[in-house]
């Protein structure tokens, strides 16, 4: 049966009048339970710790675990677990997502931190984590580098020693006179 809000009305619509419906926790139990819980449906989510220890089977299949559930269900055995309201599950799912972001955004700023180092680029470590002006650097810096078709490698160029200089200069200077 596909997972679709359709899918589960037709199901129902073949189902008699008073039932109970036993869920097993997946990807999909928080909006299944709130559509049925919508349309007056009494809904059971079973704790997955206790059906492991239920169901230890090597035999395990959907059409085996629909039968053991509905037999937990009618024999009053079902090891039902809690399911926060749809409120505090909207706000848990918001600030997963925001800790995925940042911990996105800190990988992307020790990135451009390397790279600024790698190249030699100075950079003020307080303020590349809140400051513009170092991801305009670090995307002009990238345009570049892709634009002379080089690698990390041969884009960090090597400070010439001052001596050195100074030396073949002197050393130009005597050749021409």
């Amino acid at each position: 049966m596909p997972a679709l809000r359709e899918a589960l009305d037709e199901l129902l619509s073949e189902v008699p009048a008073p039932c109970l419906v036993g869920l097993e926790v997946t990807l999909f139990t928080a909006w299944v339970y709130d559509h049925f819980t919508v349309k007056g449906i009494s809904v059971k989510v079973a704790h997955p710790a206790m059906l492991k220890a239920i169901f230890a089977e090597k035999r395990k299949n959907d059409e085996i675990d629909a039968r053991k559930l509905a037999d937990l269900l009618r024999c009053n055995y079902f090891p039902e677990c809690h399911i926060a309201s749809r409120e505090i599950r909207d706000r848990g799912r918001v600030l997963r997502y925001r800790n995925v972001l940042v911990r996105q955004s800190t990988q992307t700023k020790n990135k451009m931190a390397a790279m600024l180092m790698e190249t030699g680029i100075p950079y003020n470590k307080k303020k590349l984590h809140t400051s513009r002006k170092y991801s305009k650097i670090f995307l002009i810096h990238q345009s570049y580098r892709a634009a002379r078709g080089t690698s990390r490698v041969t884009a960090a160029r090597p400070k010439r020693d001052r001596r050195v200089a100074c030396h073949e200069s002197s050393a130009r200077a005597d050749a021409r006179k």
